[in-house]
């Protein structure tokens, strides 16, 4: 069998592998073997080109677009019209129904009565 020394362990891991082998109730020796040997007979994790269609059963039958927009409270085209009424209302320099500070901020600014 081969042997193997180890320069410049650090105490820190040495005390935790000391720990860990007396609660295994093995030898340190025996410690590292054994964790050297779980770790390179371990599956290797998989690739992110390999779970390409997992899931796709859970998918069936349903438009991701149409759930997306239903998880975020409504649909895009009504999204897209209120963002739009309200950059019409700031072109327009309408006071924002939206935030009650901004009108202020804006009458403030403009005056009374400039709107």
């Amino acid at each position: 069998m081969a042997t193997l020394n180890i320069k410049n362990f650090p105490d820190k891991l040495h005390r935790q592998l000391k720990e860990q082998a007396a609660r295994e109730h093995r030898s340190v020796a025996q410690q590292v073997i054994h964790l050297l040997a779980v770790y390179l007979h371990s599956k290797e994790p998989h690739s992110i080109r390999e779970l390409r269609g997992l899931g796709k059963e859970a998918w069936s039958g349903i438009d991701a677009a149409e759930h997306i927009d239903n998880e975020r409270g409504g649909s895009a085209g009504d999204r897209y019209r209120g963002v739009t009424e309200t950059l019409d209302r700031v072109y327009a320099n309408e006071p924002s129904e939206l935030d009650p500070g901004l009108a202020q901020l804006q009458s403030e600014a403009l005056g009374p009565g400039e709107w």
